[in-house]
């Protein structure tokens, strides 16, 4: 939700998730045309991760492996693997940063480690003329929802404002137990709600204005994203 946007906070505190995303999804349907859906995931919990796995065959993302021994038999079974990786150091133990076109692979690396953290990306393009094989619906970002509890999980719904001709930089998003836009981490139970304009249409202002009365929600100007 960034590179060309106004954004817009949903001016309103929310008890659980369950309030936030039904906010969200009222923003996209009432006010955007042809909404698409994607979903962020970010967890060190590979239980519920198998839980899901049948939603996340063609999911993408990012692994961290933390290996407090010898990092070598991990970087030898990415290196046969074909995969690119980054090292960082973390007092005695070793970070390796590993990008997946198809994120379930890093479940068959993570007995190396002695933790490891997978950022989820569902329905995210990988390249200019790569389509997701998936795409998620609501009763997916639902199901993750559930299954996420604490975790950071957002849902983003890209769209075309009313009759505008656009959907580059346009949308509504919901962060879960985090705020990735202010960077704050990890914070269960703060939950956020954004409206994205993008900023090349004429009167981006007035456009947010109509969203608010339409959906009945107000909006507080954030800044330029």
């Amino acid at each position: 939700m960034s590179g060309g946007s106004h954004v817009y906070d949903v001016d309103e505190v929310w008890p659980n998730s369950e309030r936030a995303v039904a906010a969200a999804r009222h923003i996209a349907v009432t006010c955007g045309t042809d909404p698409e859906l994607r979903v962020s995931w970010e967890t060190s919990r590979l239980d519920a991760v198998e839980q899901v796995r049948p939603l996340l065959v063609t999911a993408s993302g990012d692994a961290c492996f933390q290996v407090d021994h010898d990092p070598g038999p991990l970087l030898a079974m990415l290196d046969e693997a074909g995969l690119a990786r980054s090292l960082s150091r973390a007092g005695e133990s070793t970070n390796i940063h590993v990008f997946y076109a198809r994120i379930l692979d890093a479940l068959d690396h993570s007995s190396l480690a002695a933790s490891t953290t997978l950022e989820i990306e569902i329905g995210h393009e990988l390249g200019d003329d790569w389509k997701p094989a998936f795409e998620p619906d609501e009763a997916t970002l639902d199901h993750l929802v559930a299954v996420a509890a604490n975790d950071m999980i957002g849902g983003y719904w890209s769209c075309r404002w009313f009759d505008s001709d656009t959907r580059s930089y346009c949308g509504v998003g919901v962060d879960l137990n985090g705020d990735p836009i202010t960077m704050d981490g990890h914070r269960p139970g703060y939950h956020r709600v954004t409206v994205s304009v993008n900023y090349r249409l004429d009167s981006p202002h007035e456009i947010a204005a109509r969203i608010a009365a339409v959906s009945g929600r107000r909006l507080v100007y954030l800044g330029t994203d």
